[in-house]
């Protein structure tokens, strides 16, 4: 390899561009990383307080429903006996719900279902039609048409 050209320093140029290229990555580098750190730093505080505020809140919550609390004789566990909950509350709710959900299924899919609203449907139809033909045939018609 030909030695090229050294400027005063004792670097050629090679490595001069190298070391500036270098330098103006560390400057970018440490700007970048300061801009980070404010950005951060606007957005966490706020988050923080935030927290801070909404533990305090619940822990004050906490402090006034232990001191409305009724006296109690200083036990460490509390024993409560309740009767158990029923569970026929819920099957009423979920029964109609199932329910609406078949239903819906069947009308869409134009299953059993859908078979029979349809043929029930075209069978009130066809009897409409067919008194409507009864009246206008009959003999009561007639009077009405004078």
């Amino acid at each position: 390899m030909e030695e090229r050209q050294v400027n005063g320093e004792g670097m050629d140029d090679l490595e001069a561009e190298v070391a500036r290229a270098r330098l103006s990555f560390e400057e970018g580098l440490r700007e970048a990383s300061l801009v980070g750190t404010r950005a951060a730093r606007k957005m966490v505080t706020p988050a923080l307080v935030g927290l801070g505020l909404a533990g305090g809140a619940l822990l004050v919550l906490a402090l006034v429903r232990l001191a409305r609390r009724p006296r109690s004789d200083a036990a460490l566990i509390r024993i409560v006996v309740e009767p158990p909950r029923s569970p026929k509350r819920l099957l009423p709710a979920l029964g109609t719900a199932v329910a609406r959900w078949v239903i819906e299924r069947q009308l869409k899919s134009g299953g059993a279902l859908a078979a029979l609203a349809s043929a029930a449907a075209s069978g009130g139809q066809r009897a409409l039609r067919e008194r409507a033909r009864s009246f206008d045939t009959s003999q009561d018609a007639e009077r009405f048409r004078t």
